[in-house]
């Protein structure tokens, strides 16, 4: 970057309470493209010091009411001026008079009759250093932003580690000992049932081995990116989960009732909300009780225009304890017994709700003599 360039990108504050003084330093720092703002009295500076970014400011000592070293000092207790570089400008040359400009808070001291050159050299060097200075700020400032965003990074990827360790050891130890228990089952034959149920369970461990690897897929995918909203056909994305898990509504005699094919406009991404309702199910299926019951719900929030979505399945009411491990963010370090109640797709759909900006939650059944639970997601209402 050349000088001019460089100098024509700073601004610059000359105060002077004489009318000659400040129209010969003007246009000469005009010439050379600064951009320059001019000061008649201290106070004058001070309103424009409050309003207008400066890089440097030419300050006379000698003016009526409120004299340089008064204004300097003002200048460097206000949050938007403390850090710009002070040069004064004086007829004054004793030593004292310096001293006290330094302690004032000035990095410069010119004595008039002012030199055009030595002004301009000082300026030059004020500048360099005020640019050098701001640059080095604003790298601090995306270093430390980069620092923060990678940490939160290594976080969720401490966590998913974690839970892909717990999650998929377990299911590979059952899936081993139903298979030894199948070759020993085998070799007694002809009785078939008791292989038969071994391969019932391998099968369903399987399937939700490939559940596990899904939703950890699913996780990195809406880590990864940001969703175009769209508006959604809900009671499609429904009935394509409720296909997705009917190997459980079979297993667990389940009751499933949509209440409607006519659901509110809302936005998100289809592909997501329907792995939402489809961890959901599963959740609901795999802990509630036996036969299961789904009830699928809704409720319009009209003053925050958004529309809540209700799953309520029967069983064991939630603790207050088991409702905050239900939905642990991969942002959060937990201990082991807390990684085996962490469901990764719920862990998912808290991640998609928020990136659809919504809310995940729990909550009871409503008015009702029957024990369970409502699990609920929130989506914005598409405004036609």
């Amino acid at each position: 970057m050349n000088d001019d360039t460089f100098l024509s990108e700073s601004a610059l504050l000359i105060v002077d309470d004489t009318p000659l003084n400040l129209q010969i330093l003007f246009n000469y720092l005009k010439k050379i493209k600064c951009q320059v703002r001019v000061a008649t009295s201290g106070r004058q500076a001070l309103a424009l010091a409050k309003t207008v970014k400066l890089d440097l400011i030419l300050l006379d000592v000698m003016m009526p009411e409120l004299n340089g070293f008064e204004t300097c000092r003002l200048l460097k207790e206000d949050e938007n001026s403390k850090d710009v570089p002070v040069i004064f400008m004086t007829a004054l040359s004793e030593t004292q008079q310096k001293l006290k400009a330094f302690k004032m808070g000035a990095v410069d001291y010119i004595t008039k009759p002012i030199q055009h050159e030595e002004v301009m050299a000082r300026i030059r060097t004020h500048l360099q250093l005020r640019y050098q200075q701001k640059q080095m700020t604003l790298q601090n400032d995306a270093l430390i932003e980069n620092n923060l965003y990678l940490q939160q990074q290594n976080k969720e990827f401490d966590a998913i580690a974690q839970t892909i360790t717990q999650n998929l050891r377990l299911p590979l130890v059952v899936l081993s000992g139903f298979t030894k228990m199948l070759q020993a089952e085998i070799k007694k034959l002809p009785n078939p049932e008791q292989p038969t149920q071994y391969l019932q369970e391998i099968e369903q461990t399987r399937l939700h081995m490939v559940s596990n690897i899904d939703n950890l897929l699913l996780l990195t995918d809406v880590r990864r990116q940001d969703t175009d909203m769209e508006e959604l056909n809900m009671a499609l994305l429904i009935k394509t989960a409720q296909q997705t898990v009917s190997y459980l509504l079979q297993k667990y005699m389940a009751t499933f009732d949509m209440s409607t094919d006519a659901y509110p406009n809302v936005l998100g991404n289809p592909d997501w909300i329907e792995k939402v309702w489809t961890a959901y199910m599963e959740y609901a299926l795999t802990h509630g009780g036996r036969p299961a019951e789904i009830i699928i719900s809704t409720k319009t929030l009209t003053e925050v225009q958004m529309v809540q979505f209700k799953l309520q399945y029967n069983g064991q009411i939630l603790s207050q304890s088991q409702r905050e491990d239900l939905f642990i963010p991969f942002t959060e370090r937990i201990d082991s017994k807390r990684i085996e109640k962490r469901d990764l797709g719920l862990s998912a759909v808290r991640r998609i709700i928020e990136k659809c900006h919504g809310e995940v939650g729990v909550e009871d059944i409503p008015d009702s003599d029957k024990t369970g639970n409502v699990l609920f997601f929130t989506l914005q209402m598409a405004i036609k």
